[in-house]
């Protein structure tokens, strides 16, 4: 369970409304009250992780970087990794806020994240998960956030890793890059991924190739488990996609509550919950 956005920006426009659901980010992952609704714990505060392609005029800059307080704090004391987590996360957006309201153009994958009981914690295992595609042609990176749950044992068989040792979404993550580098497009992979899906598949995946020129595509795309019948557990999964001026991506349900708090115009919203968009810069 977590908290994320995917999004592309063209112009200054795009780079402001980003830039404001990028600090909307920290607060939904401090204070979110549609989790509020499903348990007591309401904070993402399991470490967080973003990427970023930027153009600030001298040219396409890549940024990554994951956090997770858990790894040199006492792993006893929760709530001081939680607050760790968080103060780190809320200086994060801030610092991103300017670089991307500096820009002319880029693509963010931001994720603040909310560990189920038992998965692997620590800043290798904080969002977004990225692996490499090398070919004689070029190089493909691929960076993917996820919110929700699939079930990692019979995807961990299939590419040959024992399922404690990684996440669910990391093993998503190496499995989507087989079927890739077998020549799979991604809508066919990720229809494929419903099967293994225990509750939603809510993700956001940047597709960087270096070839002749670089190209970088955002996708993001939902899909939601018939099992989940309870009103308040779908409008916590539900996906956001909106197309605005100058922007356009996934975000949470629980930034867009915020969005329209703070009076954000998102322009056209889709919320199906089985849908891919795919947006590219270059």
């Amino acid at each position: 369970m977590c908290r994320m956005l995917g999004v592309v920006w063209r112009d200054s426009n795009g780079a402001k409304l980003v830039a404001k659901l990028t600090e909307l980010l920290y607060e939904a992952a401090s204070n979110d009250c549609l989790f509020r609704e499903l348990t007591d714990n309401y904070r993402h505060c399991d470490g967080y992780g973003y990427l970023v392609l930027y153009d600030d005029g001298e040219g396409l800059k890549l940024a990554i970087e994951k956090f997770d307080a858990f790894d040199s704090l006492n792993v006893s004391s929760s709530n001081d990794v939680c607050a760790t987590n968080l103060k780190a996360l809320e200086s994060t957006v801030r610092k991103l806020a300017k670089i991307i309201e500096g820009s002319k153009r880029g693509l963010l994958i931001l994720h603040a994240r909310k560990a189920s009981k038992g998965e692997p914690r620590g800043v290798m295992h904080a969002h977004p998960y990225i692996e490499g595609i090398a070919a004689r042609d070029g190089y493909r990176l691929i960076a993917l956030a996820h919110n929700g749950g699939v079930d990692k044992k019979p995807l961990a068989k299939l590419i040959g890793v024992d399922p404690d040792a990684y996440t669910d979404t990391h093993i998503l993550t190496l499995w989507l890059i087989k079927q890739l580098i077998h020549g799979k497009d991604i809508e066919h992979i990720l229809k494929e991924a419903h099967k293994y899906t225990r509750t939603a598949l809510n993700l956001v995946i940047a597709s960087i190739e270096i070839k002749e020129r670089l190209k970088a595509t955002l996708y993001t795309y939902s899909y939601i488990s018939e099992r989940i019948k309870d009103e308040k557990r779908l409008e916590y999964y539900k996906p956001i996609f909106f197309k605005a001026s100058g922007a356009e991506g996934f975000i949470s349900s629980t930034v867009k509550l915020l969005a329209e708090r703070h009076n954000l115009n998102l322009g056209n919203i889709s919320e199906k919950t089985m849908y891919l968009l795919s947006a590219s810069i270059s």
